[in-house]
């Protein structure tokens, strides 16, 4: 909404309020529209019919002024019609004080729909009332009434119960209120099946499995939908409905291990159910145990007790593999197991398996790009661009495969820079264009022709193509801190900015940030290339810094601060964002995180600098629910734990705490025997059983610093030992540290 209360969509404005439960507000804006001139025909139409069901939905006041166009004191007049035709239906007056009434509503007004659903109410032949209902559209807003309308008719009791399956709460309670004054035989089959429903599943499958009028396929349907909640009753189902497969049982058995939760059960029934389906031989056998092993690689991203079938394989990648096996052109299942040994850094499945999926499905956008990134990964240029041209033949417009090849020929071009071959660079750069949108043309790559232009001495007109770039990367202070990093990474660290560039900066430095510069100036140093290299972009993380001195006063939400707090930290000027996370945390005391910021400036990033406090601090946030649901938060707090930042401090302290791994593991498991024997196996088991896995890790975690001997150890520490006793309570292969 403008300021001056325009709304460029009226529709989408009215659904949000709508699904905000905000009628009354809705019913309020979209009045605003009625009798008024709207820029689009087809929208004025759905605005008007969507404002009567409103209107209708919310009852209001409503009449006509001296003032008000035809079109609007119209719309009045049959909105009141309407409002009297349903007053009369729901204190159900004779039919022929109702007529009268729906006589006043125009049929081509929004409000025809009331008229027909009115006229299939009263009339007592059921295929003339459904004539009348198929004239409201099914997009109409008045649609679900028209639904409820039509289960309320009278016909067949399957045909009514058919109908009640597909309604709502709302229209079964209708239909059911109408069909109170029906026939004998259909209110008395309803009203039983709805006292068997209330009585639970035991009631319900007997109840239905003496139904000997209604379908017999869609009551033993029914009732085999019941069984995983009832599995007991397979032997009576087997005698009324005739034998079940082995696959069909051990389903059943895994869906009723799921209801009670036990993992391992549902596990080890799903794997029998996919063996059945696999013996079975046929394609539909595949395909079901595909699923089925879809289905089990789900429950393993959730539940820790899902072990899979290779205790040295992650249970989730051996269950995908599995599903390929049997149904191997699924293809969400091919990205999503592409996905895992991207993330996983299993280099060599990930490459083998994009190569698998290109082969397979070679016109699959989403297929192509991940060819591409793979090839990119290693470094195989030609590769990758012979799979954007074969991306492109298929989508021309796919401006990610575009954005991507012409990153990765700046990448090459900044190799050949450093080497101290502009020539080669050029070329390079040139070639990039080929990928270019005339459309949207992209910034960096105009930066970098002009950086290397100038630095080359290649091109007359290399400054003029150079400020191109800066106007598209967004002027100003972002397009010009934009080609300063371009700058440091095309060339060797330690070289001297262009003159251009430093004095620009200079004069940038000078002035105050905006908040919408801070914010986006920190996400160009979160790109990927930038914090890959620290050495070239640090200074530039450090003037950073020394510019936001000026705007500590500039209030910045803390999803907004994460990325400004990476670049800050790159920077070294820990004091600056002591500045900004206490600024933070007196507008909101109530957000851990800014106390989190507040412990990784006093530490200097360092974990091991923690004083007791501050980890008692860092532990309650680990545990806040609040914390454990907000993924980048929770993920910062990791990365400080576990000395996993960009600042080159923190990836020292990271490469000798992996050196000095080996040594540590003798320690550990002195420590772990220690503990084991002042905790007992069962004691860990119920912990489990009481918090979940991660909850009994922390809870142990607790007990164990409580001991005399774990007082005196780091929180991280006890946190490694409290994971491996879990681990070995419940029978599992110790975690890899």
């Amino acid at each position: 909404m403008a300021l001056d209360g325009a709304v460029k969509e009226p529709l989408l404005l009215l659904s949000c309020l709508v699904r905000q439960g905000q009628i009354e507000k809705a019913l309020a804006h979209a009045l605003k529209y009625i009798g008024t001139d709207v820029p689009e025909p087809d929208q004025g139409r759905l605005l008007s019919e969507l404002t009567a069901a409103l209107f209708l939905a919310q009852p209001v006041p409503l009449k006509s002024g001296d003032g008000d166009p035809p079109a609007r004191a119209d719309w009045i007049a049959a909105a009141n019609a309407a409002r009297a035709v349903l007053a009369a239906l729901t204190e159900e007056k004779a039919a022929d004080e109702i007529e009268p009434l729906l006589a006043h509503i125009p049929a081509r007004s929004p409000f025809g729909p009331v008229r027909l659903i009115g006229k299939a109410l009263l009339t007592d032949d059921p295929a003339k009332a459904r004539r009348l209902l198929d004239g409201v559209p099914a997009a109409s807003p008045f649609a679900p009434l028209r639904l409820a309308v039509e289960a309320a008719l009278p016909g067949e009791p399957a045909d009514v119960i058919g109908q009640l399956g597909k309604a709502s709460a709302a229209q079964r309670a209708f239909a059911l209120d109408r069909l109170g004054g029906g026939s004998t035989s259909g209110p008395s089959l309803l009203a039983r099946l709805l006292d068997a429903e209330r009585g639970g599943p035991g009631t319900l499958f007997n109840f239905l499995s003496k139904q000997a009028t209604l379908p017999a396929a869609d009551i033993r349907s029914a009732c085999f939908n019941l069984l995983p909640q009832l599995p007991d009753r397979i032997i009576p189902f087997e005698k009324t409905f005739g034998k079940l497969l082995e696959a069909e049982k051990a389903r059943i058995f895994a869906l009723a291990a799921e209801t009670k939760q036990d993992w391992t059960r549902a596990e080890s029934s799903w794997r029998v159910a996919a063996q059945h389906f696999v013996r079975d031989g046929s394609r539909d056998g595949k395909l079901s145990a595909g699923i089925i092993y879809r289905h089990l690689a789900t429950l393993a991203l959730k539940e820790p007790m899902i072990e899979g079938e290779d205790p040295f394989t992650d249970p989730v990648v051996s269950y995908l593999k599995k599903s390929l096996d049997y149904d191997p052109d699924h293809l969400p299942t091919v990205l999503q197991l592409i996905k895992l040994h991207r993330d996983d850094g299993n280099e060599k499945d990930w490459h083998a398996l994009a190569e698998d999926a290109v082969r397979r499905f070679p016109t699959e956008s989403v297929v192509l790009m991940q060819a591409i990134e793979s090839a990119a990964a290693r470094k195989s240029y030609k590769k990758a661009a012979r799979f954007a041209k074969k991306l492109l033949a298929v989508d021309p417009i796919n401006r990610l495969a575009r954005q991507r090849m012409i990153e990765l020929q700046i990448s090459y071009a900044r190799k050949q820079m450093r080497a101290k071959r502009p020539d080669l660079a050029w070329k390079e750069l040139t070639a990039a264009g080929a990928w270019d949108c005339a459309d949207a043309p992209n910034a960096d790559l105009r930066t970098n022709r002009g950086l290397v232009g100038l630095r080359g001495g290649l091109d007359l007109e290399a400054e003029a193509g150079f400020r191109e770039g800066v106007d598209l990367a967004g002027g100003g202070a972002i397009g010009w801190f934009s080609a300063a990093l371009q700058d440091a990474l095309l060339t060797p660290p330690r070289s001297r900015p262009l003159s251009l560039i430093s004095d620009e900066l200079a004069r940038i430095l000078r002035g105050i940030p905006t908040k919408a510069d801070i914010i986006a100036i920190a996400a160009l140093f979160s790109a990927e290339d930038v914090r890959a290299d620290q050495k070239a972009t640090s200074e530039l993380a450090w003037k950073f810094c020394t510019w936001l001195r000026n705007a500590t006063h500039i209030v910045l939400s803390i999803a907004e601060f994460h990325s400004v707090a990476d670049a800050i930290v790159r920077g070294n000027d820990f004091g600056i964002l002591h500045a900004f996370a206490a600024a933070g945390r007196r507008r909101e005391p109530n957000e851990w995180l800014w106390r989190f910021y507040e412990i990784v400036a006093r530490t200097k990033n360092n974990p091991d600098w923690m004083s007791v406090g501050e980890e008692n601090d860092i532990d309650e946030m680990c545990r806040s629910p609040a914390i454990a649901q907000n993924r980048h938060g929770y993920s910062r707090i990791d990365r400080y734990l576990n000395n996993a930042g960009d600042d080159r401090e923190s990836r020292r302290r990271a490469r000798r705490r992996e050196a000095d791994a080996t040594s540590g593991f003798d320690l550990l498991e002195d420590i772990v025997t220690s503990f084991m024997e002042a905790i007992s196996e069962r004691d860990v088991q119920k912990l489990v059983r009481s918090h979940g896995r991660d909850g009994g890790v922390a809870a142990l975690a607790d007990r164990l610093g409580k001991l005399p001997f774990g007082a005196a150890l780091p929180r991280p520490l006890l946190q490694m030992v409290a994971t491996t006793m879990v681990a070995a309570a419940l029978d599992e292969a110790p975690p890899p540290f």
